[in-house]
């Protein structure tokens, strides 16, 4: 499917561009903040291009992969409006879960959005470290001053980044809130740091502390900023408004925030901070291992951006993180868990996904690998649970630091070598080693008979033993005729398997009949397709013919509607073949499973020949 397609049914199937509140995007997913969760269209959404769909802290989640940047893009190009991530809709909609759920919301799409000049500064800052550390370059190298600079770009004015972000979430003016951000950051508020208070009216202490780096200080600043400008807007006269409202929230948030937010925010998060690195030099290897191990479960719920503040906490205040290096080694073990599955599987499609799901999960992006294989195979799921924690608690008990903010990847691995580089490798060595063993003997011991992988062609490895098929999910023939292959139907659609794995049927009947037990999900309007939902969860598309949508529902007559349960062999549709092929149409019955990829192996009964009405023709696995 392309791209603007794509985007064109991802909007319309989470209710329109009138139900969107806002979105932004992360390294996989589209971010949406919806009026009504309830006018979405999940079931017509997984039958897209896309690898799943959750609902996580307020947040509609699209996981559409590593295209998602560009998905987006297509997305502002069609609906302008969208852009920035404003609130667009005319309606505020309600304010639904918890208030813990709504701030973690909050957080992470405040985060989430500037995370790309994170991700570059931080890296820039590892190079520089490596180059150091390694003694590649003397530490007063041209070079090293210049990728100083370029990774201090955005990560020591990282308030201003957030400032931006917190004042679209806030739906308050973003200059204003730049202007916020330009005060904690003034030069004579940076010269005079460590020097004691500097007193207002003789009594009221304003700190001298140095915001850079920065997290919690300047949302909490946006936050308030949004009530006050929001306040003085409804409430000053119009004729006033463009003087008094920002020179009064100006002289109302800067002071307070100066005298009290900032300051309370900067202490709470050195105690965080401090707790945090008590914590982690007990060296009980504790956190290593919890961090290490969970985050594949915090990513599956979208929690895992709620890790985020605490490592920049780390790095405000200490100047490194204990954290990062645990969900470093957790990353790769999730690409780890994946390649022992691109060596074990002999199946040449489940081979092709974990070996993508392998490179794109070293890189950093692992929802390939957690959704196209870790949470389908259990073997891979355990290795990568204990490996990353393993690894991690190696990697922690080491002192392992990072010196700057980064993508989990291993073209981040450079922000690790600052201090002990040893105990990175040695945690990676470790997570690799009990990663890759751990799935491997899983695989072939406990979780052998319980999973989706194929290990041999179609018959399991146990079963094999016993002569027995491996278990699947059949789909029985609609209609008689000739069998002929997907692939070799004439149209680009269904041959290229855009809508999913299936078989073509040249009809010797006139009557479709279903192809399994499960309820008729829809009817297209005329008559010449639908859709049925398998008591098994197999999502089944049935199309009569090729282009005869154009007939108008014309020689097609429906014998069920939406909703309906059905029984295998009972009546869908009545078409009239001979009348469809004398205007020109080819008669081809299209049968597509059209939830792919939530199978490991769709496997067609036939490749050529005849074929009866309820003759098995497709086994799902």
């Amino acid at each position: 499917m392309e791209r603007d397609e794509l985007a064109r049914k991802i909007i319309e199937r989470v209710g329109g561009i009138g139900n969107i509140k806002s979105l932004s995007h992360c390294m996989t997913r589209l971010r949406f903040f919806l009026v009504d969760d309830n006018k979405t269209n999940k079931l017509e959404l997984k039958k897209l291009s896309i690898l799943g769909v959750q609902k996580q802290g307020g947040q509609y989640q699209v996981i559409v992969g590593n295209d998602v940047s560009r998905v987006y893009k297509e997305i502002i190009k069609q609906y302008p409006r969208i852009a920035g991530g404003e609130n667009i809709s005319d309606d505020t909609g309600e304010k639904k879960g918890s208030i813990f759920n709504r701030m973690l919301a909050t957080l992470t799409a405040i985060l989430v959005a500037p995370l790309s000049a994170i991700i570059g500064g931080g890296l820039i800052l590892g190079i520089r470290y490596m180059f150091t550390t390694l003694h590649i370059l003397p530490g007063d190298s041209p070079l090293v001053f210049l990728l100083t600079v370029i990774g201090n770009s955005s990560l020591y004015f990282f308030p201003f980044l957030l400032a931006v972000s917190a004042a679209k979430r806030f739906n308050t003016n973003i200059y204003m809130a730049m202007g916020i951000a330009a005060a904690m950051l003034d030069p004579n508020i940076i010269a005079k740091v460590g020097e004691d208070p500097v007193r207002l009216l003789g009594a009221i202490p304003i700190p001298m502390i140095n915001y850079g780096s920065s997290v919690i200080p300047i949302i909490l600043a946006i936050w308030f900023m949004s009530k006050v400008y929001g306040w003085l807007d409804d409430h000053l006269p119009s004729m006033i408004t463009v003087i008094f409202v920002p020179l009064l929230t100006f002289l109302i948030v800067i002071p307070i925030n100066l005298i009290l937010i900032a300051p309370m925010a900067t202490y709470l998060t050195t105690y965080v901070s401090n707790g945090l690195e008590w914590l982690i030099n007990l060296n009980l290897g504790i956190a290593g291992f919890v961090i290490g191990s969970t985050r594949p479960l915090l990513v599956l719920v979208g929690m895992h951006h709620a890790i985020r503040p605490l490592q920049y906490m780390q790095l405000e205040t200490l100047g490194y993180t204990t954290i990062a290096p645990a969900t470093f080694i957790s990353t790769m073990s999730q690409a780890t868990a994946a390649f022992a599955v691109a060596i074990l599987a002999k199946d040449r499609k489940n081979k092709q996904i974990a070996t993508s799901s392998t490179i794109s999960g070293y890189l950093g992006i692992t929802e390939p690998a957690l959704y196209g294989i870790i949470f389908k195979y259990r073997a891979a799921l355990f290795g990568c649970i204990i490996g990353g924690g393993l690894g991690g608690m190696v990697s922690t008990m080491m002192g392992a630091k990072a010196f700057s903010s980064g993508m989990p990847s291993v073209l981040t691995t450079p922000v690790f070598m600052g201090d002990k580089p040893l105990s990175i490798v040695y945690g990676l060595i470790v997570m690799f080693v009990s990663t890759f063993g751990i799935t491997w003997f899983l695989s072939k011991t406990v979780f052998q008979l319980d999973d989706n992988i194929v290990f041999t062609d179609g018959i399991s490895e146990v079963g094999a033993a016993k002569g027995e098929t491996a278990p699947g999910h059949l789909v029985f023939s609609p209609v008689g005729g000739q069998i002929c292959k997907l692939e070799d139907i004439k149209d680009e659609t269904f041959s290229s398997k855009i809508l999913g794995e299936g078989i073509g049927i040249i009809p010797s009947e006139n009557l479709i009949a279903a192809p399994a037990d499960g309820t008729v999900n829809t009817v297209f309007h005329t008559n010449h397709a639908l859709g049925l939902i398998t008591e098994d969860g197999a999502e089944i598309l049935i199309h009569i013919g090729l282009d005869t949508v154009k007939l108008e529902g014309q020689f097609f007559t429906a014998r069920c509607k939406a909703g309906d349960k059905v029984k295998k062999g009972d009546a869908l549709i009545e078409f009239d073949r001979e009348q469809i092929a004398a205007a020109g149409y080819d008669t081809t019955v299209v049968v597509v499973i059209s939830n792919t990829m939530a199978y490991w192996r769709i496997q067609p009964e036939f490749e050529e020949g005849a074929i009866f009405a309820g003759e098995k023709i497709i086994t799902a696995r």
